[in-house]
C-alpha cells in the first residue's frame, strides 16, 4: 500500500515548498520517520494497545501542545475506529484543562524569579 508523506501532510507542506526540500535531503531520516506511522496506526494486529487508544494518545498529545491541525488529523484516525464521542470530548477537555494548567504554573515559576533577590 502507498502511503502519502505523513510528515508533509500533517506539516501543511506542498511537495517541492522549502521546507518540503529540507527534509529530503535526510532520505534515511524521513524514511524512518514515515515508516513509523503504518506501524502505529495501521497494523492489522496492534497487540496490547488498540488502534483506538493509539489514536486517542495522539490527538491528546497534539491537543496538549496547542497543535490544532494536527489533533484533526488524528482525530480522524480515531473517528474511524468509532469511538463513543465523550472519548473525544474527554481528550480535547483534559488537554485544555492541562494546557491551562501548565500556563497557571509556568506563570507563578515566572513571578517568583522576578521576585527573588
Amino acid at each position: 500500500m502507498s502511503h502519502p508523506d505523513i510528515i508533509d501532510t500533517i506539516a501543511g507542506l506542498a511537495a517541492g515548498s522549502p521546507l518540503a526540500m529540507i527534509g529530503d535531503r535526510k532520505p534515511v531520516t524521513r524514511q524512518q520517520a514515515l515508516a513509523s506511522y503504518p506501524v502505529l496506526f495501521e497494523s492489522a494486529e496492534p497487540g496490547d494497545v488498540t488502534l483506538q487508544e493509539r489514536f486517542a494518545v495522539a490527538v491528546f498529545v497534539a491537543a496538549l501542545h496547542a497543535e490544532d491541525d494536527i489533533a484533526r488529523f488524528y482525530a480522524d484516525g480515531l473517528a474511524r475506529t468509532e469511538p463513543p464521542q465523550a472519548i473525544l470530548t474527554a481528550i480535547f477537555a483534559q488537554a485544555a484543562l492541562a494546557r491551562t494548567q501548565r500556563s497557571l504554573r509556568d506563570s507563578r515559576t515566572r513571578f517568583r524569579h522576578s521576585v527573588t533577590p
